[in-house]
């Protein structure tokens, strides 16, 4: 008994295999290229993001009575979270002996009922920046302002 046997074709390269795999592996890597090429584009953007951040956002800029110092205050640390306002009361004692040398100024002001002070203040702390970026800054503010003496309250308050 003759044992049937499958028609042998001739063994040929399948044309179509051959390139459907160089074409998934082209693919593939076309789409590793293309991911590669948005985490790097991201990765930019957000160095710059935060270069501008640190640059553009983290850029900050004691009594005396006409140049001499009379008095000072020291504040707690405390801390201030983002985007709030910590608000405080400091009580200056103003030191006249200080003030001898332009003693005579001093009555003048105090007749006129106005007296002029100016004064200056730093607050220096720590900014944390997404628990990645500590970086130590400071800002500083210069106001003059005028003291009614007999109503006892601030006038032409100005500051920088």
């Amino acid at each position: 008994m003759a044992e049937k046997k499958e028609p042998s074709y001739p063994m040929v390269a399948n044309e179509e295999s051959g390139s459907g795999t160089e074409k998934t592996k082209e693919l593939s890597k076309k789409k590793r290229m293309k991911c590669i090429a948005f985490i790097v584009a991201f990765t930019i953007f957000q160095t710059g993001v935060i270069l501008a951040f640190v640059l553009v956002v983290m850029r900050f800029k004691s009594p005396k009575f006409r140049g001499t110092f009379v008095g000072m205050v020291t504040v707690d640390k405390a801390r201030a979270r983002a985007r709030s306002t910590r608000k405080f009361d400091a009580i200056v004692l103003l030191k006249t002996d200080r003030v001898a040398d332009s003693f005579e100024q001093l009555g003048r002001d105090i007749s006129s009922g106005k007296l002029p002070l100016t004064s200056s203040s730093k607050l220096e702390g720590k900014i944390h920046l997404m628990k990645l970026i500590k970086k130590k800054k400071s800002a500083q503010m210069n106001c003059t302002m005028n003291v009614d003496i007999q109503t006892r309250t601030l006038q032409d308050i100005v500051c920088k």
